[in-house]
């Protein structure tokens, strides 16, 4: 029979330290959900060991007169749980290491006041363990389950199974990290000049399995029209994977590489394609952009905003280059409109009358008919474009038209 197993007060110190920090999580439920449950979803807050204390994955003997290590995981959850949940039927506990017997469960215990669960159980020396909060198990007093992912919906197992890792001496645990992409290339700009650019990724967070690189996991699409340019994986390595083009990129030509979300590490876990620490059952592929320079036949590198200037008393003018080169470029005079130049100050919107495109096609000037109060900030919207339809390339990096990134603004 397991001996009760006092936790000491320094421990206690960190739990109630704790909880207080609980405070600042924006998940937390709502200041009355002792009552009422709270409307979101719990998480699990800080976990540890009784013998090393919250923070800890280390589990050590706390008994040496009975046989294995006696110790306890602690769990701390950022709502009031149900406590007809925080039974042993809403978890499982195995060891990982292989050959390793499966760890002995003694008794299961919550404790409302602090929000934590603790399992007692018997462990094996120099062995790894998972403990697995399977999802739809534990719920707060709402009957709210688990939300590991952090997505505010109930996705069912794998996805919400809440997973943490222990050991004993020097044991190692389960990888539990999804895989990243870091650096690549070709970068999310224009102006690229080889028609033959490799594509390279780079993963953090590994390694990668190979084998899970099949059939279309990496496609490289022609962005106007969505249509697939061929292209071969050269080598996939534990942290990075090398790709060429079939055929030389054509110049003037904006593409897209998509990298599948279902490739993953050696240890299964998924590709985390948005970086946010957490894997989604409906994880986006991981995108960019990329241009080819303009050569004598295309003309496809977007305008950029170059300046705006104000030397005339309630008026400004707009002056626009060729992205990344510098180069002069000619204005569409019909987006030049008060609908696609816009200007603010503390007062709201000022109204505007926008004059003729200048004759050298790359200056507006625009006359606010109103006095402006302060600052005034000035907007041009996506919806300005060149003489070829390229749309304004707001943030400078060749691609234009990104939606909610090339809008440009500044301030007179």
């Amino acid at each position: 029979m397991r001996k009760p197993i006092t936790i000491p007060a320094a421990l206690a110190l960190i739990a109630l330290l704790a909880l207080a920090c609980a405070e600042d999580n924006p998940f937390t439920a709502d200041p009355d959900a002792d009552w009422q449950g709270g409307a979101t979803h719990p998480h699990v807050d800080v976990w540890g060991t009784a013998s090393e204390g919250l923070g800890s994955s280390v589990l050590n003997d706390l008994d040496p007169v009975e046989d294995g290590i006696q110790d306890a995981i602690l769990v701390v959850f950022d709502q009031p749980m149900a406590p007809a949940t925080m039974v042993e039927a809403s978890l499982e506990l195995a060891a990982t290491t292989a050959g390793a017997p499966a760890p002995q469960i003694d008794e299961v215990s919550y404790y409302p006041a602090a929000r934590r669960m603790e399992i007692h159980a018997t462990f094996t020396r120099e062995t790894a363990y998972l403990l697995t909060l399977t999802a739809g198990g534990a719920t707060n007093l709402a009957g709210v389950p688990l939300d590991p992912n952090f997505n505010a919906v109930s996705d069912g197992s794998p996805w919400d199974d809440a997973r943490l890792t222990f050991h004993n001496g020097a044991a190692e645990e389960m990888d539990l990290t999804p895989p990243r992409v870091g650096p690549f290339s070709p970068p999310e700009q224009g102006g690229l000049e080889d028609p033959d650019v490799p594509i390279q990724i780079v993963f953090e967070d590994g390694p990668m399995d190979a084998s899970t690189f099949g059939a279309g996991s990496l496609k490289l699409l022609r962005t106007e029209d969505s249509t697939e340019v061929g292209i071969t994986i050269d080598s996939i390595t534990p942290t990075q994977l090398l790709a060429t083009p079939d055929n030389r990129l054509e110049f003037g030509t904006r593409y897209t590489v998509v990298l599948s979300s279902q490739v993953a590490d050696s240890a299964g876990n998924l590709l985390d394609s948005d970086r946010d620490g957490h894997v989604w059952p409906d994880e986006q592929d991981f995108v960019w952009d990329f241009q080819m320079a303009d050569d004598s036949t295309t003309n496809s590198t977007p305008p950029t905003v170059s300046r705006v200037s104000s030397e005339v008393p309630l008026s400004f003018d707009v002056e626009f280059e060729e992205s990344l080169t510098g180069d002069p470029v000619n204005m569409d005079a019909s987006t030049l409109v008060p609908a696609n130049i816009q200007c603010v100050d503390s007062a709201g919107q000022i109204p505007l009358e926008v004059g003729e495109l200048a004759p050298s096609g790359d200056q507006v000037t625009c006359y606010m008919l109103r006095q402006p109060q302060g600052e005034v900030t000035v907007i041009v919207t996506v919806g300005v474009t060149d003489g070829y339809g390229n749309p304004l390339d707001g943030n400078g990096n060749g691609l234009g038209g990104e939606p909610g990134l090339d809008d440009w603004t500044g301030t007179l």
